[in-house]
């Protein structure tokens, strides 16, 4: 049986999302990122729980790479690839080149299609969802998708993912009670039912109405 096109399949799936429809009600008396500075950052707390127990190493780079998001996220700056490929660089310890190849997931069950216009459509993508996307929580989860399909680098897509969420997040104020629910789910490309579900399960663990 040959190996499912997961790239094709969520760009599929993306597409019968809508994400630009998807509205924005900002909520008063909502829990945010300003609040929880004497609290737990849920994504810090993952780090340090999930990340840490498989490497020190692991959890010392994310959180590196996680305070240079945010920084760029509070300066107004609005997500890139370049960005996203900068942020690499702490994930990895090293400078993170896209890659080159298909690559594949799941055994071999999946690939991730590689052709000559990947990198620019990628970015493309981010510049336009950026634009048209008004909804912060559609458009993180988008990107969030975005990234594990398109896959861009040879590793570590997951967790570049994760931080790509959060930036998005954290630049219009919105903190997760927790992202356990978020980071620990499978994900399957082309399921726009899943991605519905991710969007409605973000959206409850942010209390908002968006």
């Amino acid at each position: 049986m040959s190996a499912i096109d997961s790239l094709k399949a969520h760009l599929r799936a993306d597409e019968e999302m809508s994400w630009s429809e998807f509205q924005y009600q900002k909520m008063h008396n909502v829990p945010n990122f300003a609040e929880h500075k004497a609290n737990i950052d849920a994504h810090i707390d993952y780090i340090h729980q999930y990340d840490g127990t498989r490497s020190f190493l692991r959890a010392e780079r994310l959180l590196r790479a996680l305070f240079f998001f945010r920084a760029l996220a509070s300066s107004g700056k609005p997500i890139s690839l370049f960005i996203i490929q900068q942020g690499s660089h702490f994930v990895f310890g090293e400078f993170q080149n896209f890659r080159s190849e298909d690559a594949f997931a799941k055994n071999g069950d999946e690939i991730y299609k590689f052709y000559p216009l990947f990198e620019e459509d990628l970015r493309k993508k981010i510049e336009r969802d950026n634009h048209e996307i008004s909804c912060p929580i559609a458009r993180s989860v988008c990107l969030y998708f975005d990234i594990c399909f398109f896959h861009p680098f040879p590793d570590g897509n997951a967790r570049v993912a994760r931080l790509a969420l959060d930036y998005v997040l954290f630049q219009n104020n919105l903190a997760p009670k927790s992202v356990i629910p978020l980071f620990s789910v499978s994900r399957t490309a082309g399921f726009s039912k899943g991605y519905l579900s991710y969007y409605r399960l973000l959206k409850s663990l942010c209390k908002t109405d968006v």
